[in-house]
């Protein structure tokens, strides 16, 4: 995520809106946070439900589907 944002926030990178390119820049930094807490969640539940990685799935799953029907009311 470090190397992304990086390339985003090159000076040699023109964006014609600079707000436009301070969003790039945290929508990165967020996308690389996020990802690293579902990483640490899933080697979490790994460990808890050992030989059961069925339940993670299917946990998984669900809350893709929530979150999916979530964001799609929100955006209509």
């Amino acid at each position: 995520s470090i190397f992304g944002v990086s390339l985003t926030s090159s000076p040699y990178i023109d964006i014609s809106n600079l707000s436009d390119k301070g969003m790039g820049i945290i929508y990165g930094l967020l996308t690389g946070m996020s990802y690293s807490l579902v990483t640490l969640c899933l080697r979490k539940a790994n460990d808890y439900f050992k030989g059961k990685q069925i339940i993670i799935i299917y946990t998984m799953t669900f809350f893709a589907m929530v979150f999916s029907l979530l964001f799609s009311l929100i955006e209509g």
